[in-house]
């Protein structure tokens, strides 16, 4: 596990009976690596991080954090993180190039503070 990316997803998908909610994603996200997770309305970034957390079951594929499947094991996955591994931000609407990158160096500086 030492070692392992903080975030690793490995043909990551979820299906509702037809309906592809997050589609064969592959992603690796090191520790320490800040990471922006955008896309439209309906892009599956919610699934995503309900995947990351186990709190839904992968249709496919494989979803880790620090190196511990978040589904076989979300008490352990769960250890591995705190607060400050993530801030998601929902329903952001009509940001221009601007505000969008105000907002991830708030978020930034927050993450920074909650390290001193």
């Amino acid at each position: 596990m030492d070692g392992a990316p903080a975030i690793r997803t490995s043909g990551l998908t979820k299906r509702y009976g037809e309906t592809v909610a997050l589609d064969a994603l592959d992603l690796a996200v090191e520790p320490g690596e800040a990471y922006g997770y955008l896309g439209p309305n309906g892009a599956g970034k919610t699934t995503t991080i309900r995947l990351l957390l186990g709190l839904l079951r992968p249709s496919r594929g494989r979803a880790e954090l620090f190196g511990v499947d978040a589904w076989a094991d979300p008490v352990a996955a769960h250890r591995r993180i705190g607060w400050e591994a993530a801030i998601v931000l929902q329903d952001v609407r009509a940001l221009d190039p601007a505000e969008a990158e105000e907002v991830c160096v708030w978020a930034a500086r927050a993450l920074l503070a909650a390290e001193t």
